[in-house]
């Protein structure tokens, strides 16, 4: 069963995917429409819809604010790297897994893939430094985008 966060996340996909990649929407309408806090809203957007899974959202606060969600539009190569230049000096076990899940959804690397790179980037496989931990992680997923680039 689907809990809230992930039918909101498929809502605004598919309008994303009807609107061609770009969505403007208000906070409180989302969260009337879907009998949940503005906060839920807030959560999935904050979550789901990161540069490392390939969109861009700006708001504005305020009487008249909204929340516009962009798709980000490039070739695979541009994609890549794009999340390449993005990653920095460190990055956590989470900000990875969205990076893969990006990947897979936008259907640059299989399943079984996504499966093998999280696998080669986990905490305990990595030592004890945390500081240590994240750049190693950073650098491991640095050097595996580069190798889905076409030659």
């Amino acid at each position: 069963m689907q809990n809230t966060s992930d039918i909101i996340e498929l809502f605004l996909k598919e309008l994303i995917e009807q609107q061609n990649g770009e969505l403007e929407l208000k906070r409180n309408e989302l969260a009337g429409h879907f009998n949940c806090a503005p906060s839920q809203i807030n959560y999935v957007l904050a979550t789901r819809f990161t540069v490392n899974r390939g969109y861009v959202v700006t708001s504005r606060k305020g009487g008249g604010g909204y929340i516009r969600i962009t798709s980000i539009d490039m070739a695979s190569n541009e994609y890549i790297l794009h999340i390449i230049n993005n990653i920095g000096e460190r990055c956590s076990e989470a900000q990875c897994m969205q990076v893969l899940r990006g990947l897979y959804e936008r259907e640059l690397i299989t399943k079984r893939e996504a499966k093998i790179m999280s696998a080669a980037i986990k905490d305990e496989l990595l030592g004890d430094n945390i500081e240590e931990i994240s750049h190693k992680r950073a650098e491991m997923l640095k050097a595996m985008m580069l190798e889905l680039i076409d030659s």
